[in-house]
């Protein structure tokens, strides 16, 4: 519902720039205080993320409405200030990516555990086994010619 509402507010404010952004910086801070406030998620990580990916569009809302000329008129600094907001979203990219390569770690790591648990190699104990079932065999063999079996 946020995300339909930010997007109305950005459609119907196309001719005011920093109208858009300030409508979009109030939406998101609003959610932002609600999710804190209230805590919706069962979960304290999943908590945790989405008060952080909240703060990452609002610092990426704050660093846009930088860009307008009514903040910052000189071409190095908004350089500066575009490499930063790039910094940002790949930070935040990377803490969104880390829980997710580290699960798959270790559903990989336990998929292999499991494997090895089913496939493992014959140990010597093991093989000193199948040489005494193999005798018995020939030995069963030996005494019925008659069923080779």
């Amino acid at each position: 519902m946020r995300r339909l509402l930010q997007a109305v507010v950005i459609l119907a404010l196309y001719a005011f720039p920093v109208a858009q952004i300030l409508g979009s910086l109030a939406i998101n801070l609003f959610y932002l205080v609600l999710v804190v406030h209230f805590q919706p998620y069962a979960e304290r990580m999943e908590q945790a993320f989405e008060t952080i990916n909240e703060l990452a569009c609002l610092y990426t809302i704050y660093f846009m409405m930088l860009f307008t000329k009514m903040y910052i008129s000189d071409a190095e600094t908004r350089d500066i200030v575009g490499m930063t907001l790039m910094g940002l979203s790949c930070a935040n990219f990377l803490v969104n990516m880390l829980p997710v390569g580290i699960e798959m770690r270790m559903a990989c790591r336990q998929k292999y555990y499991d494997y090895v648990k089913t496939n493992k190699p014959v140990r010597d104990a093991d093989r000193a086994d199948i040489e005494i079932l193999n005798i018995q065999i020939e030995v069963v063999r030996r005494l019925n010619p008659d069923n080779n079996e």
